[in-house]
Parts: C-alpha cells; sequence; structure tokens
C-alpha cells in the first residue's frame, strides 16, 4: 500500500527531499509544483492539486492513515506540472 501511495502522490508531482524522525515527531520535507495542467489532478472539490492545497492533502491523508506526531513542510517549486512529467515520475 505505501508504494501505491508513493506512486500516486509522485504523480501529482510531490518530491520528498527529507524525512526526519525522533520519539516526539515525525517530519516529511517535500516539494509540491505551484501549478498543474496534467489528467486527473483536480480534487472532487475543483481544486488543482498543486502547490499549499495539495501539500496539506499529503499531510492530511497520511493523519488519516494513521500517522501520528507528524508535521509536513514544504516548498512550492516554480513549475508547471503535466502530463508528461506525470507519466516520467510514475
Amino acid at each position: 500500500m505505501g508504494q501505491a501511495m508513493y506512486l500516486t502522490w509522485r504523480g501529482l508531482g510531490v518530491e520528498i527531499d527529507n524525512v526526519k524522525e525522533s520519539t516526539d515527531e515525525l517530519v516529511f520535507y517535500i516539494s509540491v509544483p505551484k501549478d498543474t495542467i496534467a489528467a486527473h489532478s483536480v480534487s472532487s472539490t475543483g481544486d488543482k492539486m498543486a502547490g499549499a492545497y495539495l501539500a496539506k492533502r499529503v499531510k492530511k491523508t497520511m493523519t488519516d492513515m494513521g500517522v501520528k506526531r507528524l508535521t509536513v513542510k514544504y516548498r512550492v517549486r516554480d513549475e508547471v506540472w503535466t502530463e508528461d512529467k506525470r507519466k516520467l515520475a510514475e
């Protein structure tokens, strides 16, 4: 399941830059594209899966799966995610 989830996030342009784990906290450092024009990259509410919205979705999904003491820190890459980039990433 973890690999499938990673491929899904990777297909949306999420890059894991670093992970730090201590007894008190799990910190994921990720980067996300600023915009997307890739197919199937719009949420059910109509939001583009890019920028701050995408980073927040990553955190919410991991939290909903039961990951405890999680902090997600992100930066927005100056990049527009495309269908070709999605295919290469997956």
